[in-house]
């Protein structure tokens, strides 16, 4: 019986050890999508969860490279999404620009309209995106 229960523990090893490399090794930017510079790329994914999570993390960081993709997310639908982009924005700018995520739309984009010009004054944008609103 020894030698089996050695077996499973061997082979519950291997497992887990397999998995853990699975995980940093071939999914990009590890477990928990946070892998160094994924984040901003991740801030634009559909997945509201991982979105989330790397608008976090870029408030975290205060990264100025999350700027543009924060903005454009403060179009999102989802008032979750909305809530995290605005939060992020304020802890990386200092600024709100007037933004809030509950408001009814037409005031939501005057607000993003101030951001996008507040993203060229900044060089962050170019003048000639008439909006960063994705179009599809």
């Amino acid at each position: 019986m020894s030698t089996d229960r050695a077996r499973q523990f061997k082979r519950g090893c291997f497992v887990a050890g397999w998995l853990l490399w699975t995980c940093w090794a071939v999914v990009p930017g590890g477990c928990g999508w946070l892998g160094s510079g994924n984040y901003v790329k991740n801030i634009s994914a559909a997945d509201p969860e991982v979105a989330t999570v790397a608008m976090n993390k870029a408030a975290q960081t205060k990264s100025r490279g999350a700027i543009v993709p924060l903005v454009k997310r403060l179009y999102d639908e989802d008032p979750a999404i909305r809530l995290s982009a605005i939060r992020a924005l304020e802890n990386i700018t200092g600024e709100d620009m007037g933004y809030r995520s509950y408001e009814p739309e037409v005031k939501r984009i005057a607000a993003i309209k101030r951001w996008e010009a507040w993203l060229v004054e900044e060089g962050l944008a170019s003048e000639q995106e008439d909006s960063l609103e994705e179009k599809d």
